[in-house]
């Protein structure tokens, strides 16, 4: 399982690297998570490519640190935004969510384990200047292990810097 997350990783920042008529860019904000009514909140990482004219899109990652005793959120997830103001994207976001859910095994066969599925959401960001950005979003997370299944809903402010 843990190859699988790190293959997906490593191919999405190596389809980001070579989109070459688009901005890179990375973001870092602070989101708020609500696991099934378990809350939390922490620092999110976010870095990517943002590219078209008529339609903004971007592919990018996106990685929530939420704590020592809480589980870590990412994804990898494709955006498709229209601009519904001057410098204001709206915008639609689906693509690949994990968390992090602790360890199975024992001894030296211990190993991390991921719950995987779908996430999808809405954001809103408000280009400031040419470089930088800022914007809100909402994500919906589907995630499943095994026998394991739940929901995860994340709020997220950030600021991004495009190069």
């Amino acid at each position: 399982m843990r190859t699988k997350l790190v293959s997906t990783v490593v191919a999405s920042m190596l389809l980001v690297s070579s989109v070459s008529a688009a901005e890179k860019f990375i973001g870092v904000g602070y989101a708020n998570v609500d696991n099934e009514g378990s809350s939390s909140s922490g620092v999110s990482l976010d870095v990517g490519v943002k590219f078209g004219e008529t339609f903004k899109q971007k592919i990018a990652m996106k990685y929530t640190l939420l704590g020592k005793d809480v589980n870590n959120l990412g994804d990898i997830y494709y955006s498709l935004g229209y601009e519904v103001l001057p410098s204001t994207v709206l915008a639609l976001n689906a693509g690949l969510g994990f968390e992090s859910i602790g360890s199975i095994g024992t001894g030296s066969s211990k190993t991390a384990a991921y719950a995987i599925g779908l996430c999808y959401g809405t954001s809103l960001t408000y280009e400031i200047s040419k470089s930088f950005d800022i914007s809100a979003s909402y994500s919906k997370y589907d995630l499943s292990y095994e026998t394991l299944h739940h929901k995860v809903d994340v709020m997220d402010v950030s600021l991004s810097y495009s190069f």
